[in-house]
């Protein structure tokens, strides 16, 4: 809507001037692959409960709890699994020193926080596999 003296208003600007960058959407896409990856964990909880005939039990005790500790853990019963999620774009190339997977890969993150629950639980990483064309095409993996 124009305002009385023909200036665009403020939700026409929103709407029609164009965007300065696009890193939310790239921001969007990281947290929503993360929620993914942390659902597909539900879901793999929820599976291997199953009875045979395909029911859960009534006691059932498995969830995912997001953010705490870790970006987020598996828990069945007393068993935890703490999940460091990184996501890795196509342009990162793959880790070439141990100290790079230590450090930029969370490696030594996820260490740390196993190390801090008293060696308990068990751990995970959980990455996308950065891969590019190499000169004939193929993909590599890193």
């Amino acid at each position: 809507m124009e305002s009385l003296v023909g200036v665009p208003s403020a939700r026409q600007r929103l709407f029609s001037e164009p965007q300065l960058d696009d890193s939310g959407a790239d921001t969007l896409d990281r947290y929503n692959w993360q929620a993914s990856m942390a659902a597909a964990d539900g879901l793999r909880l929820y599976l291997d409960s199953l009875d045979g005939d395909g029911r859960p039990p009534k006691d059932i005790d498995s969830r995912i709890v997001c953010e705490l500790q870790e970006d987020w853990a598996a828990v069945d019963g007393d068993a935890v699994e703490p999940v460091s999620a990184k996501h890795r774009d196509v342009t990162t190339g793959p880790f070439t020193t141990v100290n790079a997977l230590a450090d930029a890969g969370g490696v030594a993150h996820l260490f740390g926080r196993w190390n801090a629950l008293h060696e308990t639980v068990t751990c995970r990483l959980v990455t996308t596999l950065a891969c590019r064309p190499t000169r004939r095409g193929s993909k590599r993996h890193g």
